[in-house]
């Protein structure tokens, strides 16, 4: 309950799955007496596996839940902590997801997306993310109060913004939409039947949102492969490689790329000091990057 209203929305529903594993594992145990040994037993499956992903995640939320057990005084010490993954897994690749770096290759895929058989809104939900440069889920879980259609403006809370590993938020990030995906925009708003909760929903729920696998499946629709040509996040690598590559036509420093993608700054001294949101060079780089892509 206290970590729910400091978690993302993904990253809360994620923990309860875990959390659910653990639950059925230790049953009626008592929280002082498991031990390192229980939570490995409990994770054997992902270390058999080698998800080494799905291994992390549980046992950063057991770390968590049992910090906040050592201040309620159910246990004395933090048994997860002591969990060294590097000698279970050995090194981690970075992963990088694939991404279009070819212009054209990238209007194509704009193309397809608009052309595709699916729901308006799905269709709607991809273009506002490739327009925008923003997360997966960001793009997925926006909601109609987010929105300034009149100015053209997308305003996403700290609480979905730049969520890292640890379900820690970052700052609001204002987005100016470009003048393509305003429009697209402004043209759903007036075929809705009402502005408020999510603005891509469920076709099961209005109250929830588009599944994450929706993207997923259209782009596999599409002929594309998204564990090697482009997955959903790829767009975000898209953006970043064009502009950079394209910086002798539009003139905006690799930082203000950084910036329109939401990254947090990697120095902490400088991160304290420099407040600059950049807000005037990423409307014009964003409305670049839009005229670039073209119209909807």
């Amino acid at each position: 309950e206290i970590k729910q209203k400091q978690w993302s929305q993904d990253h809360y529903k994620k923990a309860l799955i875990y959390f659910k594993i653990f639950i059925e594992y230790f049953g009626k145990m008592d929280v002082g007496k498991i031990n390192k040994s229980d939570i490995l037993r409990s994770l054997a499956k992902y270390e058999k596996e080698q998800k080494r992903a799905s291994f992390v995640k549980a046992t950063n939320i057991l770390k968590v839940f049992f910090a906040w057990a050592i201040e309620k005084n159910f246990c004395e010490y933090n048994p997860a902590s002591t969990i060294n993954t590097f000698a279970l897994f050995g090194k981690s690749k970075e992963a990088h997801h694939p991404h279009l770096n070819d212009l054209p290759k990238v209007i194509a895929l704009k193309n397809s997306i608009v052309n595709y058989w699916g729901s308006y809104q799905l269709r709607l939900c991809a273009l506002l993310q490739l327009y925008t440069a923003v997360r997966p889920s960001e793009a997925r879980l926006a909601t109609w109060d987010e929105f300034d259609l009149d100015k053209g403006v997308w305003t996403i809370p700290a609480e979905r913004n730049n969520v890292d590993k640890k379900g820690k938020t970052g700052i609001s990030m204002e987005i100016s939409l470009s003048s393509q995906i305003l429009k697209a925009m402004r043209e759903w708003a007036d075929m809705s039947a009402e502005l408020k909760g999510f603005v891509f929903k469920s076709p099961k729920s209005s109250l929830r949102p588009l599944n994450e696998a929706s993207g997923v499946g259209m782009l596999k629709n599409l002929g594309y492969n998204t564990s090697k040509v482009i997955d959903m996040h790829g767009f975000r690598g898209t953006f970043s490689t064009i502009a950079n590559e394209l910086y002798d036509e539009h003139g905006f420093a690799p930082h203000i790329i950084d910036s329109c993608l939401g990254h947090k700054q990697k120095d902490r001294i400088e991160a304290a000091y420099n407040h600059a949101t950049f807000k005037a060079q990423k409307a014009k780089l964003l409305q670049w990057w839009g005229d670039k892509l073209g119209e909807i």
